[in-house]
């Protein structure tokens, strides 16, 4: 409980520039309504505060945290909004690798940085969106946490199941090549259990036998006609759930003759949720 008298959060918020305020409105617009303290079975938000009980892992605590993040850079003369539009024009470099290595192995050994509390917060967060739907102010913390997180990672390392989860439709069409070899590595306990501890990926999917490719032999899905009912399946999921994408495709050709294309390109998606920005949106692009 705060005094009548005493600061409120306005005046710390007025200490955020207005333009980073209006691009961060999700966490800026939280107005503590405390809907999401919800333990409501029947009530989809928010599933990490239930499972944690711990206030932090709810919209409202990451749009708190956010909102002292952005008051920290404020005070400290930083600009996210700059550093977002910097981020395009930056190309990997040994000097960034060094530093971004420096800082992590700094981290490791306890050096105190606040956005660290944040990252642990937004961590959590199962990117389920069940808050810009469910929350009075409809926040979407998935929204701001890609954000944040695109810019922790400037500083500091990603760690590998990152890169893995965002790039999984560049590797998975390849895998399904040779899907009984690589279902033969992926079903080892040995497999399993790195890929549990290091990786933090359990129940890895297998690959669909006979490939999606090998099914749509002879098909007409190799030139797309605009002008008829088509389709498109994330790279990943097609390689894994072959059998639905083929029941897709029958589908068009009985709405229409439609053509399917089995990959789809890259969607974007696993490494929208990797928060992996700059990748999500190279693949919208």
């Amino acid at each position: 409980m705060l005094q009548v008298d005493a600061v409120k959060r306005g005046t710390y918020d007025r200490q955020i520039p207005i333009a980073v305020r209006s691009s961060w409105r999700g966490a800026m617009e939280c107005n503590g309504n405390g809907l999401c303290f919800n333990f409501d079975v029947k009530s989809p938000m928010c599933p990490s505060m239930k499972i944690t009980s711990n206030r932090i892992h709810s919209p409202k605590g990451r749009a708190t945290l956010v909102r002292e993040w952005l008051r920290l850079l404020a005070d400290r003369g930083v600009d996210p909004l700059k550093l977002e539009q910097e981020l395009p024009e930056k190309r990997a470099s040994l000097r960034s690798l060094i530093e971004r290595t420096r800082n992590s192995w700094h981290a490791n050994k306890g050096e105190y940085d606040f956005s660290h509390e944040v990252k642990e917060a937004m961590s959590g967060c199962l990117a389920c969106k069940a808050c810009s739907t469910q929350c009075p102010i409809k926040i979407d913390v998935p929204e701001f946490r890609s954000r944040f997180l695109q810019l922790y990672h400037t500083r500091y390392l990603r760690p590998v199941r990152d890169h893995l989860v965002a790039t999984v439709e560049s590797y998975a069409p390849l895998m399904a090549r040779a899907p009984k070899t690589f279902n033969f590595f992926i079903n080892q306990p040995l497999v399993r259990k790195l890929s549990e501890k290091h990786i933090g990926m359990v129940d890895l999917p297998l690959l669909s036998v006979p490939s999606l490719q090998r099914q749509l032999v002879g098909h007409r899905s190799a030139n797309h006609d605009p002008g008829t009912a088509g389709g498109a399946r994330s790279g990943a999921k097609s390689q894994c759930s072959a059998g639905g994408a083929g029941s897709l495709h029958q589908l068009l050709r009985c709405a229409g003759g439609g053509r399917f294309r089995p990959s789809g390109g890259e969607s974007g998606l696993p490494a929208g949720g990797s928060a992996v920005l700059s990748q999500r949106q190279g693949a919208a692009h």
